[in-house]
């Protein structure tokens, strides 16, 4: 199972910053300053806490994220607009896929929530994969990672990355907060999801409670998905930042599920012929499963794929 990676953070105090800006802007006077600066200390303090968290073993560790996302969750729509000149808040976030630590500045509130957000759902893809699925608690623990995961980028793409300005200067980068990166983590999440689901019908099958027909159609569609994410990697966007292990595991598991769904398609066949005279259908899709398990195997040892 793959994972994303998180992005890092420099710890720096926001606070006269946003003092400066609040009293500029003129939504603070005398008379309530007090008050502001009580919660601009909640605000920074809820940041410290979030940009420390560099490892999550289980989601109990991304509460510090969450509770930073749901302080930006709440601060920055109402702020939008106010971004560039007008805030002189600079946050600091490192491209995770960069082998050579690229840092990327922006004054953005929408900058920060994204790369928080990133972060929440990286993490969570971690958990995910470092999950033990050899039991069904296991299967639907990954499986609730991945889909959680899969989720916030979708949000991520939808409602922050559109308002998201790094200012004019052409030298920032920022490839994961791409709509092209955020699409190939979704669709990653979901084929490693469906691939859970595929595990659990594998176990149902054995149990006696699972067809042959369905589990082609579940093992269809995680070649389905992968064979998707994997177009994702080939984006230039992309290709300038991901590591090329990632796209040729993606072909594998395309072409390894899609042999998978012709084997149970192989299986219904075989079990609807009940005169044992029809067994054509059986033999050729045993033969392009083969095939096809050979080009991934193939594959894997050529370019030594961890699987």
């Amino acid at each position: 199972m793959l994972a994303l990676p998180h992005t890092t953070s420099m710890e720096t105090n926001q606070v006269e910053a946003l003092r400066e800006f609040v009293i500029s802007q003129q939504f603070v006077d005398a008379s309530n300053e007090g008050l502001f600066s009580e919660q601009a200390n909640v605000f920074q303090s809820a940041r410290d806490e979030a940009v420390k968290v560099q490892v999550a073993i289980d989601e109990i560790s991304l509460t510090p994220l969450i509770r930073y996302h749901d302080v930006l969750s709440v601060v920055v729509p109402k702020l939008k607009g106010y971004d560039g000149s007008s805030l002189s808040c600079e946050f600091s976030w490192f491209d995770p896929f960069q082998k050579k630590k690229s840092m990327c500045k922006a004054s953005c509130l929408y900058y920060e929530w994204s790369n928080v957000l990133w972060n929440i759902a990286a993490f969570e893809s971690f958990v995910g994969a470092k999950v033990d699925r050899s039991s069904v608690e296991g299967i639907k623990k990954a499986c609730k990672c991945f889909q959680v995961s899969a989720g916030i980028f979708d949000f991520i793409s939808k409602e922050t990355l559109p308002h998201v300005n790094l200012g004019a200067s052409s030298d920032k980068h920022a490839y994961h907060l791409t709509y092209e990166a955020l699409e190939m983590a979704k669709n990653l999440m979901l084929s490693q999801a469906q691939l859970c689901f595929y595990e659990m019908a594998v176990k149902e099958r054995k149990a006696g409670n699972m067809k042959a027909p369905v589990l082609a159609k579940i093992a269809c569609q995680s070649s389905i998905f992968f064979a998707t994410t994997k177009r994702n990697c080939e984006h230039t966007n992309i290709q300038l930042a991901l590591d090329p292990t990632w796209k040729a595991m993606c072909e594998f598991n395309a072409q390894l599920f899609a042999a998978a769904a012709d084997y149970w398609q192989s299986q219904a066949a075989k079990e609807a012929n009940v005169t044992g005279n029809n067994y054509g259908e059986e033999v050729i899709r045993l033969s392009m499963a083969y095939g096809k398990v050979q080009y991934a195997v193939k594959l894997a040892t050529d370019l030594k794929l961890p699987v």
